[in-house]
């Protein structure tokens, strides 16, 4: 009777910790940084059509695990230095939320990890029209390494001291860790 106990309880805690132990890893979250280079065009304002290009860090925390098909929450600070026309400087800090899931592949047995976010942004303007300007915007991801982002800057005219706004289009590239806020997209049946 002792024996028959036991193994009853050994078979008790054991599907205890078997239902328990896959539900932490699927919720793990963690912190992961990310670098970026992009070029841009700004529109708008008094002066429009500046080219321009730009470098970014990132820091997202997210989901490291989860299910094939489900999506997940992110959130995260980025920060960036931006050139445009050679005569403006740019320094922007920008918290962000967003989500991630899969695209579907080229193939039922490969799907394509995307994000899609939202930020608003707070810098400081050098050089041509200097000051403070505030940007929200949004950006879309693909395969953790190409995304668009469409922002809208909002600051104070230097010259009529009113407002100044103007509109950017990003394009650019993200290095992102293997343990991304993205799902792994290859291992999904």
């Amino acid at each position: 009777m002792r024996r028959n106990l036991v193994g009853k309880a050994v078979v008790l805690v054991g599907a205890l910790l078997a239902s328990g132990a896959s539900e932490p890893a699927h919720a793990q979250q963690s912190w992961d940084g990310e670098i970026g280079a992009y070029l841009t065009y700004d529109f708008g304002g008094r002066r429009p059509g500046h080219f321009g290009f730009g470098v970014e860090v990132r820091a997202m925390y997210a989901q490291q695990q989860f299910d094939c098909g489900s999506k997940a929450a992110y959130t995260g600070v980025a920060g960036r230095l931006s050139i445009l026309g050679w005569d403006q400087l740019r320094v922007l800090v920008a918290p962000q939320v967003g989500l991630s899931g899969h695209l579907p592949g080229p193939s039922t047995d490969f799907l394509v990890n995307s994000a899609i976010g939202g930020e608003l942004g707070f810098g400081y303007r050098l050089k041509r029209d200097p000051g403070p300007f505030l940007q929200p915007g949004l950006e879309g991801s693909v395969a953790n390494y190409l995304f668009l982002r469409v922002d809208h800057a909002f600051g104070r005219d230097s010259d009529t001291q009113g407002l100044a706004h103007s509109g950017s289009v990003d394009l650019g590239l993200r290095r992102t860790p293997k343990s991304s806020h993205a799902p792994s997209g290859s291992s999904c049946d």
